[in-house]
Order: C-alpha cells, then structure tokens, then sequence
C-alpha cells in the first residue's frame, strides 16, 4: 500500500489593521447602502398606493352620478390606506427579521 503524503502547509497572516479598518469600512457602507435602499423602496410603495388612490378617489369627482362618485372617493381611500398600511407592515417584518 502506498504512503500517503502529509497535506500542504498553508500560512495564515491576520491582515493588518490597515487592511481590517478598510474591510470595515466598507461591510458598514454596505449595510447603510442596503438600508437605505430597504426604505426608499418602502416609501417609494407607500407614493404609489398614495397616487393610485388619488387617482381612483379624482374619478369619483368626474363622474355625474352622486352614488358612484362615493363610491369611487371611499374606493380610492380605501386603496390608499391599504397600499401604505401594506408597504410599512412589509417594512416592519423584514426590520423585524433582521434584513437591516
């Protein structure tokens, strides 16, 4: 039976403080670029549901008809709410998991 040979030797040198405090530095821009771009997609869902429901709640004031102009108004802030309601609820979990 043939002898194994002994695994290669590997060397390990920590990095200097140089090196680490340039790692550091660019794991935390990482995580304030990630952050604010967990928030700016939150509040960019929350202008959204804000237009769509103005824009459903604006028709409500075009149409001729008093029932349906309420309901299109009461729709549109319905939607409104719902959008904004979702977006932060969405933005709390993933807070909550950590993903910030």
């Amino acid at each position: 039976m043939r002898e194994l040979a002994p695994p290669p030797f590997y060397t390990w040198t920590p990095p200097s403080l140089e090196e680490r405090a340039a790692e550091l530095m660019r794991l935390e821009h990482d995580a304030r670029r990630a952050e604010w771009k967990l928030y700016g997609f939150a509040a960019l869902q929350c202008v959204a549901a804000t237009v769509t429901g103005c824009v459903v709640a604006g028709a409500g004031f075009a149409v001729s008809d008093p029932e349906l102009g309420r309901v299109l108004l009461l729709s549109g802030l319905l939607v409104s709410w719902t959008g904004n309601v979702a977006a932060l609820a969405r933005l709390a979990i993933r807070v909550e998991n950590g993903d910030v």
